[in-house]
């Protein structure tokens, strides 16, 4: 998406270091205008095989386009462009290609594996700057790897306009909650069923539709059998067009142990849904906000994010309320304000 927005006026590349480019094209559609080169070919190898065998080809490849900025996209691509980043250094010409390690993840979380913040700690002190998604994370940043706040920018992810063009919004009184992502231990989806079973056991109609699929799904499954919730939690599967199903339900709910910049409650927001989601240290405290937007629960009290959710399924006019404050938090995750971030830091480097 951003590769899109911008290049228009830069000149774009994507460069993949391994790949199979006749078998896997780009996950959302790219404008002619943007470069996209594949370095090597096949499944990416072991780390330190990567690191190796990367080297040359990124390198050559970065001087022959005579690239400006390389931005390194995920937390291995930052230890595996860092050889470049030294050479750049040494060898580099004046106006050498700065390099820009951008870090998805939620640092904060993930400081017990000792592995992968050491890379984001080397990569961070390697490269010429590094953007994370949240404020939290360059907070961690400094706190717990030493990184100086001048080398540090936050850029969030923005709302993709295709995700709602026509504008719609959630159908409020449609009487089902949406849960959406993958059934994996660290998305919280177990926490479900005894979620439901307080807030909704009583009420008629209400249901928590689960879409995504997942190694907990025959666990989940047999919770919700077990638990007598079959007609109250509703495992979807995976659906083909998810912007489709979320303006579809009137609540969104989130139940993850951590999180990024969470692209769930980006979408919900698309739509000005209400969420309730745990107040895990990245992402959904940027999104939501408590008692406005949505509600914000202590990690992991499920009774009190089951009484917050089921405040907004007894109160109609409380969701009406919320949905239209999610407007301001629209505009702030809008392409204009985010793209202008991008350009920005773009100009600051150059």
């Amino acid at each position: 998406m951003v590769a899109n927005e911008l290049c228009a006026e830069y000149d774009v590349h994507i460069v993949n270091l391994y790949g199979f480019p006749e078998k896997r094209g780009p996950s959302i559609p790219l404008d002619p205008r943007v470069t996209v080169a594949y370095l090597g070919r096949g499944e990416m190898p072991r780390l330190r095989q990567t690191i190796v065998e990367s080297f040359n080809p990124l390198r050559k490849y970065l001087q022959d386009q005579s690239i400006d900025i390389c931005f390194l996209q995920t937390t291995y691509m930052g230890i595996i462009g860092l050889p470049i980043a030294i050479w750049n250094r040494i060898f580099g010409r004046k106006n050498r290609c700065k390099i820009v390690f951008h870090d998805h993840g939620a640092i904060g979380a993930q400081l017990g594996q000792r592995s992968t913040t050491l890379i984001r700690k080397v990569s961070a002190i390697g490269s010429d700057l590094t953007i994370v998604l949240t404020e939290r994370s360059c907070k961690d940043y400094q706190q717990f790897l030493k990184i100086p706040a001048k080398k540090l920018r936050v850029v969030t992810n923005w709302i993709d306009p295709q995700i709602n063009p026509d504008g719609k919004t959630a159908d409020l009184s449609s009487k089902t909650i949406l849960w959406a992502g993958r059934l994996s231990e660290e998305k919280g989806a177990l926490r479900i069923p005894e979620i439901a079973q307080m807030a909704l056991q009583d009420i008629p109609d209400w249901q928590i539709h689960v879409y995504g699929d997942g190694p907990e799904r025959e666990k989940l499954a047999q919770q919700i059998q077990k638990s007598g919730l079959e007609e109250k939690v509703l495992l979807k599967g995976v659906s083909s067009d998810m912007y489709r199903e979320v303006p579809r339900h009137a609540i969104g709910i989130l139940t993850s142990d951590m999180e990024g910049m969470p692209m769930f409650l980006l979408e919900a927001t698309a739509f000005q849904q209400p969420c309730v989601a745990f107040d895990v240290l990245t992402g959904p405290n940027e999104i939501i906000n408590d008692g406005k937007t949505g509600y914000l629960i202590e990690p992991y009290d499920t009774a009190q994010f089951a009484r917050k959710l089921r405040e907004l399924v007894m109160d109609d006019q409380l969701r009406e309320e919320f949905s239209r404050n999610i407007k301001t938090t629209q505009d702030k995750f809008s392409v204009a304000q985010i793209s202008q971030r991008w350009r920005k830091l773009i100009t600051e480097l150059s």
